[in-house]
């Protein structure tokens, strides 16, 4: 029988060690046209979209404490930050909320 635990994968930010069970929006910004009297919409693609990601961020172990207070050092410091992801790898990212 597995636990919720076993689904976590490792994560860090900024150095910051934790255990992550998150997903990602990705998908191409576009802008639908519709005009008066016409049947048919024009879509106008515009680009990749922003990848954001929501990560629910789980500190497990004895040292909860200590990560936890340099992960909101690491989230509160200004500007991007390197991200290790297990699935995306190492990108620089800004926190958004």
């Amino acid at each position: 029988m597995t636990s919720w635990k076993d689904n976590l994968r490792p994560a860090s930010f900024r150095g910051v060690p934790f255990q992550v069970d998150d997903e990602g929006t990705f998908g191409r910004r576009v802008q639908v046209h519709e005009y008066p009297n016409r049947d048919k919409p024009y879509t106008e693609d515009l680009g990749r979209a922003a990848r954001r990601f929501t990560i629910n961020a789980y500190l497990v172990g004895d040292d909860f404490f200590e990560v936890r207070d340099r992960l909101i050092v690491a989230i509160d410091t200004p500007g991007p930050g390197t991200l290790v992801h297990p699935y995306y790898g190492e990108i620089a990212v800004c926190i958004d909320g």
